[in-house]
């Protein structure tokens, strides 16, 4: 049991002590997909979200350092040795300065540690400008002067040296292809004092191999042995670099791609604001049109590079800039497409909400016209309902009279009066014309332009006045119904106690008044039945 917890707290630590390691030193793809690249992007996101801790860190740290040797009476080389080193990437000026301080007058040559300190001089002189002054130093203390156990790390940094300079003078070809050679000699040179497969001795040639054109040779041995240095490494980078730049010359958009984002994390790592790894990652990504991604990228790389560029880096930053202006302007561009769409989508919308509006107005006047119809058959139903009880009413009084009338002159013994009284035919005329006047009022509130309807039939000057005391004349009652849907003569005859050949001759009146006589009776349906 004891054995398990021991090996378990040794995992632990393993697992916490080296978190970020991990990922340098897995297999490197030869060929890759967009799953790598998508990984390693997202690592880059997190690398760039923590730089400016990294970089408030080291700036703490050199600022202690500062506060440390003030207070001192006595600095000694060491000291300005250790604060050129915590200045190197931060502020490669001041590193410039207390390398200056370090070396002092003349350099040591038996001293191991200041001629590292002479060889770190060199390096950092090319990227800042000082071009002369690092090759005439260089050519002061040429290698037969260097003692033989720093003779390699001379040349490492002879080979450093020149691939900078040359690096400086791409726009004069001439110039930058003879100091290259000059590096690929120095890097042969340097690989001498070390054996095939140290990684020494594969990190230069690889970078011979790119220098001397041979780029599938170059990326194949830099992937090899980029897998044994962990990401916190310059070397990491550098090489990273070399191998993105091969993919590139070989036309391997995803491998060049994939291996400038490890060289932009491991930059990142090293806290090494002027690096120009993740400008080149915005590049690339600008050129394959992820703009909004690319755009984050160039605005961190620009904001984290200090005052101090010089021409190696001009290029790549003014680059970057041009490339930002153009994403701003693609961006307004955008911008301005996107709002004519929404202008548009928007007045479509509005001309669909008015149409809509438009709709349920008529909706809500077609369902105030469907009320009033409603209402309005209500209250004809009411009418109907009132002039029947209305009718049969009459109709009791009548009888209840008449039956009174017939006892008195029966029990008066007057039957010859009362004979005389039911044969003159008054009781049926009155109750007659108290039926049709209640028939009238009624058609009429149902019908309200039925009249007006049938006058559009006729000549003007044969056209029916509006009705007095809602009476209709008696050929339009027979008409009236016709608009109830009555078209028996013989009912019509019976209910207004009319002969038929009466009914025809009424009939045949109103026709003589129509415009149309022939088609007078498809007219009336069509106007003012339906």
């Amino acid at each position: 049991m004891n054995v398990l917890l021991k090996i378990g707290i040794c995992l632990w630590c393993i697992l916490t002590v080296v978190p970020d390691t991990w990922a340098s030193v897995v297999k490197l793809p030869l060929v890759v997909d967009d799953s790598h690249i998508s990984l390693q992007l997202k690592r880059l996101d997190a690398e760039v979200d923590d730089f400016a801790r990294r970089c408030r860190a080291g700036i703490s740290r050199i600022d202690s350092m500062r506060r440390v040797l003030v207070s001192r009476d006595l600095v000694e080389s060491k000291d300005y040795a250790e604060m050129s080193r915590l200045c190197r990437y931060i502020y490669p000026d001041s590193a410039i300065l207390y390398s200056r301080k370090a070396i002092g007058d003349a350099v040591e040559l038996t001293d191991t540690a200041e001629c590292r300190i002479f060889f770190d001089f060199l390096t950092l002189l090319p990227s800042r400008g000082f071009i002369k002054e690092a090759i005439d130093a260089l050519a002061y203390y040429n290698v037969d002067v260097i003692p033989e156990a720093m003779r390699s790390e001379y040349l490492n940094a002879s080979q450093n040296m020149y691939a900078q300079i040359a690096g400086c003078y791409l726009e004069v070809p001439e110039i930058s292809d003879r100091y290259k050679l000059l590096a690929i000699d120095a890097r042969r040179k340097y690989m001498l004092y070390f054996n095939a497969g140290e990684r020494e001795y594969e990190i230069a040639e690889a970078k011979n191999y790119f220098d001397l054109g041979n780029y599938v040779a170059a990326y194949t041995a830099g992937v090899d042995v980029l897998e044994f240095i962990d990401e916190a490494d310059p070397d990491f980078a550098s090489l990273s670099i070399v191998i993105a730049e091969a993919y590139r010359r070989k036309g391997r958009d995803r491998e060049h791609l994939y291996y400038l984002v490890r060289a932009a994390i491991s930059q990142l790592k090293c806290v090494m604001p002027q690096g120009t790894a993740l400008q080149r990652v915005g590049h690339s990504l600008y050129e394959s049109g992820d703009i909004d991604r690319a755009h984050g990228y160039m605005s961190a790389a620009l904001e984290n590079a200090t005052v101090g560029v010089t021409r190696i880096d001009a290029p790549v930053m003014v680059r970057s800039m041009s490339l930002m202006d153009r994403s701003y302007k693609e961006k307004i561009h955008h911008n301005e497409r996107l709002m004519w769409i929404i202008a548009g989508i928007s007045l479509a919308l509005m001309a669909v909400i008015c149409v809509e509006l438009f709709r349920y107005r008529d909706g809500l006047r077609r369902l105030r016209a469907e009320r009033q119809k409603t209402e309005g058959a209500d209250r004809a139903r009411l009418a109907y309902v009132k002039n029947f009880l209305e009718l049969c009413v009459s109709t009791s009084r009548r009888l209840n009279s008449l039956c009174r009338l017939v006892g008195r002159k029966i029990s008066a013994n007057q039957v010859e009066q009362l004979y005389d009284y039911t044969r003159s035919g008054r009781i049926m005329e009155e109750q007659r014309k108290e039926v049709l006047s209640i028939f009238d009022k009624a058609f009429l509130g149902l019908y309200p332009d039925f009249i007006d309807r049938f006058n559009m039939l006729l000549r003007e000057e044969e056209r029916y006045p509006a009705p007095v005391d809602c009476k209709l004349p008696p050929e339009l009652r027979i008409y009236a119904f016709s608009r109830l849907g009555i078209d028996d003569c013989n009912y019509i005859a019976d209910f207004l106690c009319y002969s038929m050949n009466t009914i025809y001759a009424y009939k045949a009146k109103v026709r003589a008044k129509a415009i149309s006589k022939d088609t007078f009776e498809q007219d009336f349906m069509s106007t003012v039945v339906h």
